[in-house]
């Protein structure tokens, strides 16, 4: 989606605020007809003077309202060009690049447990699928997550958080096609660019709906799943708990002093997810298993 750029003249903000202006001019009007009367009932003449200064009246203050309301509802030009920028996404396999790009945007958020590049690549490695990039119109990386099938034993000491990322190691990742069997899966990665300017917004709606469409194009949802998730800002955890996720393990009581959430992810759950966060189909085009498909919620 793109937004096209128009002076914001007084006619363009008059027609922008043109319902209150309207509201305003009939409200006017009504007044005028119960005052006017009562100044005749007091024995002033009522000339048609009176009706004329009170048309005009009512008609300034409908144009000042809907001046006002227009300037108000109008998109400020630093918007349009933020919201602009971007054009089209595209979202495919990461590769190793752009998730090392990725892994240095993460930096800032993950404090100690950050995971290094060369880390992350070796999971890549052991799963080529577990990794989505998002990329611009000129092929910037706009946003990234991954989705991974942990081996059971380190899945369980994660769930009570006695390891963190930092101790995943590739052995602990499952491959794609152990992944299709596992009945847990883990957020990974997550990030996009930008943040918190108001592209960065608009990514991570594009980001998080590729996400959810991603878990059942990759592992379908003829059986249940449980999808876990580390909630490392104010943000990730409002978006989470939006979702649907809940608490399973506190921070305080975890290695990476972070939340743990978890999704019962069934086709119930996950057609409200798509719903809560709504369709950007016509934004992001996809490129999976080698092939090209407008995502459909």
């Amino acid at each position: 989606m793109s937004f096209r750029r128009v002076s914001p003249n007084f006619i363009i903000r008059i027609g922008n605020g043109k319902a209150l202006g309207v509201s305003v001019f009939f409200a006017c009007i009504t007044i005028s007809e119960f005052i006017l009367p009562a100044i005749g009932a007091v024995g002033t003449t009522v000339s048609s003077t009176y009706y004329i200064m009170a048309g005009t009246i009512s008609v300034s203050l409908a144009l000042i309202a809907s001046y006002l309301r227009g300037r108000m509802k109008l998109i400020p030009d630093s918007l349009i060009d933020e919201m602009s920028s971007d054009g089209s996404y595209s979202c495919e396999f990461c590769s190793g690049p752009k998730l090392r790009e990725a892994c240095d945007m993460t930096k800032p958020y993950y404090g100690n447990e950050y995971v290094s590049a060369d880390i992350a690549e070796q999971w890549r490695m052991k799963n080529p699928k577990a990794f989505v990039q998002i990329t611009n119109s000129t092929g910037e990386l706009c946003a990234c997550f991954g989705i991974l099938a942990l081996s059971d034993s380190f899945m369980d000491q994660y769930i009570k958080g006695k390891v963190a990322d930092a101790q995943l190691g590739a052995e602990d990742i499952l491959s794609y096609e152990e992944s299709k069997k596992c009945n847990r899966l883990y957020i990974s990665g997550v990030i996009t660019r930008d943040h918190p300017k108001y592209v960065s917004r608009k990514r991570a709606c594009v980001m998080i709906w590729a996400m959810i469409f991603y878990v059942k194009h990759l592992f379908a949802l003829r059986k249940n799943r449980e999808l876990f998730a580390v909630a490392v800002t104010k943000d990730s955890e409002r978006i989470l708990k939006h979702l649907g996720f809940k608490i399973v393990s506190i921070a305080k009581n975890r290695r990476d002093k972070h939340d743990m959430y978890c999704l019962n992810l069934t086709k119930t759950t996950w057609n409200e997810m798509m719903h809560k966060v709504g369709d950007y189909s016509a934004m992001c085009e996809m490129h999976l298993d080698n092939t090209t498909s407008k995502i459909e919620g």
